[in-house]
């Protein structure tokens, strides 16, 4: 954890107290399963995994209780997190996330020993996220589920603002995922779904929408082989690439116009700027996707310039 600045890496043994005290009684307690599955939702941070992550939850309770492992879920229980939240500029991951990254691998061998079905949440950000995991899950003889969200980075990287904006007007405090970070878990999907395609620690790999539509699926046949050719690259490919709908694009276009009025009316000038540039930037990267009826009709009925003028 050598970039991780002074104070806040915990040492193994404060780490492990934690883990054991307080993130095992309070998130992993789950049911015992002969044949254990688990889910892993994966998509860079912003793509909407919360749609199809319940779904899983909600199927796999109907075995038992099933575990989800999250390395955001576990960063709150650092005893500096309320320290790095409360800073003015948004939260840097480096702070916490070297430590929630330590939980999880933890929470991974805590499920898998107790044979708990499991729900992880991972953001791609490296293989510690996804494909170590994964293939853990896999030689412990778990039913191995891949969802990977497609969503081009226009939408991820609003998302990200819009959270961070709103739980900034709500509590006061929030961690927001900078660009870089977005654009590792961008590049990570790829990465990650190139692995489950040609690996074999998958048996069963889908491609989604945020809200749960599914563009692509693929299982493995009694052999062991694949039941189609495997395909989940150029399905996110094709899904991050195609135009969008009037519809979509008109509530992409609305929605950024909505936080920029969220963001512009904050007391403090980074806030504004902020909102000013992020605004800014996820709709230049959305300028080629989006429908050009829609964006006539927005500028018509919003009074506004084009979603891709600079200034």
């Amino acid at each position: 954890m050598a970039d991780v600045p002074d104070g806040y890496a915990l040492n193994d043994l404060e780490s492990f107290r934690l883990f054991r005290d307080r993130i095992v009684p309070a998130e992993l307690t789950g049911t015992p399963q002969q044949h254990p599955i688990a889910v892993v939702v994966a998509g860079q941070p912003g793509a909407g995994k919360a749609v199809v992550s319940a779904a899983a939850r909600d199927v796999l309770s109907e075995r038992g209780r099933p575990v989800v492992l999250s390395t955001a879920a576990y960063e709150p229980y650092h005893p500096r997190f309320h320290e790095v939240m409360q800073r003015e500029a948004p939260a840097d991951g480096r702070y916490l996330r070297p430590d929630g990254r330590r939980w999880l691998a933890q929470a991974v061998g805590h499920a898998v020993n107790r044979r708990y079905d499991v729900v992880l949440e991972s953001e791609l950000l490296d293989p510690s996220e996804f494909e170590e995991p994964a293939r853990k899950f896999q030689e412990a003889g778990y039913q191995v589920e891949i969802a990977f969200i497609a969503v081009h980075e226009a939408v991820s990287r609003f998302t990200v603002l819009d959270r961070y904006l709103r739980a900034l007007e709500i509590f006061g405090h929030s961690r927001m995922a900078g660009q870089a970070e977005h654009d590792a878990g961008y590049r990570g999907v790829l990465r990650a779904a190139a692995a489950a395609d040609g690996e074999t620690f998958a048996d069963r790999v889908g491609v989604f929408r945020p809200d749960g539509t599914l563009i692509y699926g693929n299982q493995r046949t009694p052999d062991g082989g694949w039941q189609q050719p495997p395909r989940a690259v150029d399905a996110i490919t094709w899904e991050r690439g195609r135009p969008w709908s009037v519809v979509e694009s008109r509530l992409f276009l609305g929605s950024v116009n909505a936080i920029e009025r969220l963001g512009l009316s904050a007391p403090d000038q980074w806030i504004r700027d902020l909102t000013v540039e992020g605004a800014r930037a996820v709709s230049a990267l959305a300028h080629p996707r989006l429908d050009s009826a829609a964006i006539t009709l927005h500028i018509a009925t919003a009074g506004l310039s084009r979603p891709d003028a600079s200034q």
